[in-house]
């Protein structure tokens, strides 16, 4: 996770299984991939840690600079 990320600021942490974003349920990575790419752009996932299933939402920010 990188530090100070918006993905870290919603409380994803290393090992929390993606299993779907935006109702999106696959395993198709391309189309995560897009989803995750489009700066400014609120994403909401649902992750999978512990055996317990739960949300978060956060807005996508450019690594660019």
């Amino acid at each position: 996770m990188a530090k100070g990320s918006p993905a870290e600021a919603a409380g994803i942490k290393e090992g929390d299984e993606v299993i779907g974003i935006n109702k999106v349920f696959t395993q198709n990575l391309d189309q995560y991939k897009v989803a995750l790419q489009t700066p400014n752009e609120k994403v909401k996932i649902v992750l999978r840690r512990d055996q317990r299933l739960f949300d978060v939402e956060f807005k996508v920010k450019s690594i660019l600079r």
